[in-house]
């Protein structure tokens, strides 16, 4: 069977056979796909997890790739279509598992959010990561399975892929947990040799989202985000798809091209949102990647008729990092993210 009918008609396994076949010895290089199954609907129907598992030339890092943690999402899930589709197996060494769709659910729903339950796959993980509680939800047991999957590969590292889903753009960036462990180092420096223009660090204290969760299991990993608002384009695909190549290459999983030589991201550790308080329709004033000062205006906001009822000012002095593209806010709405 070629590589294209191996992801053509993707094998059904549960986990420890998905796992199995992660470990098995190769005599080339190639590349298959799966559904994992990993829990069930009130009826009984098998909920799997789609897996592309890569086999490289050799013995290796094994990298753990993933996008769709939100469902609505979808340049992640593009640029993990590229990876797959790629090649990469004659330029791998080690093993790489690419999940194009963490939140089947969600996905099969075009929401952000688990349509069981309505909690956000990514923020359940972290200090609270995915313990059992008086209030056990279908996504905690989903993801209690799918980590379990994570960790039972025993990844050398994680790329979590995203991007602003259907109302905001986000600029591109990669993001990873601060610490001092061997492990947050090390995802900072993926984070500096992804080739993104931009890096955010965030602290430990407080978070819930998935690399809050890899950095308490001691595994570096490295959030890459872009785009959003649109469907997938073929820059933001292509800008995501050479972000992962790049860490690969940190990874030591490939080799990086001449080309492809990473340049030191421009460094943020502190963002905040402009907010609208008024109801209405948006006018953005400002664009990804303007430099602004406090209290400069960046959008204001038209009532029904047409008249301007708002004036929404930047929170800080910075850098735009993500706006709004949905054109109609509500009271509370995020409309314009500052990066410092």
């Amino acid at each position: 069977m070629s590589d294209q009918d191996a992801r053509a008609t993707p094998a059904t396994a549960n986990a420890d056979e998905f796992l199995d076949q992660s470990r098995l010895p190769r005599s080339r290089p190639n590349s298959t796909c799966h559904r994992v199954a990993l829990s069930e609907t009130l009826d009984g129907t098998a909920i799997a997890v789609p897996a592309g598992l890569i086999h490289g030339t050799n013995e290796g890092p094994r990298i753990w790739i993933q996008a769709g943690l939100h469902g609505d999402e979808v340049c992640g899930v593009a640029a993990a279509h590229r990876i797959l589709a790629s090649g990469l197996p004659r330029l791998l060494r080690g093993t790489v598992v690419v999940v194009p769709v963490v939140n089947v659910l969600a996905f099969s729903t075009r929401s952000r959010t688990s349509p069981l339950d309505g909690q956000d796959g990514n923020r359940v993980w972290g200090v609270r990561a995915l313990q059992p509680t008086e209030q056990h939800s279908h996504t905690i047991g989903y993801l209690s399975a799918y980590w379990d999957l994570v960790r039972s590969f025993e990844p050398t590292a994680i790329i979590d892929l995203h991007d602003g889903g259907p109302s905001f753009e986000v600029a591109p960036h990669a993001l990873y947990v601060t610490g001092t462990e061997e492990s947050a180092l090390r995802a900072r420096e993926l984070a500096r040799t992804s080739r993104m223009p931009y890096s955010l660090a965030v602290g430990m204290e407080g978070g819930t989202t998935f690399d809050h969760g890899a950095r308490l299991a001691s595994i570096p990993s490295v959030t890459l985000e872009a785009g959003g608002s649109t469907p997938p384009t073929g820059t933001t695909v292509t800008r995501l798809y050479r972000a992962v190549r790049s860490v690969l290459a940190a990874c030591g999983t490939m080799r990086a091209k001449a080309s492809e030589a990473a340049s030191v991201p421009i460094a943020f550790d502190r963002t905040s949102w402009a907010r609208a308080s008024r109801a209405g329709l948006l006018t953005l004033l400002v664009r990804l990647g303007n430099e602004v000062h406090e209290g400069q205006l960046v959008a204001h906001v038209v009532d029904i008729f047409g008249n301007i009822v708002e004036e929404v000012p930047a929170p800080m002095a910075g850098t735009v990092f993500a706006v709004r593209r949905s054109p109609v806010v509500d009271v509370g709405d995020q409309v314009v993210k500052v990066a410092s």
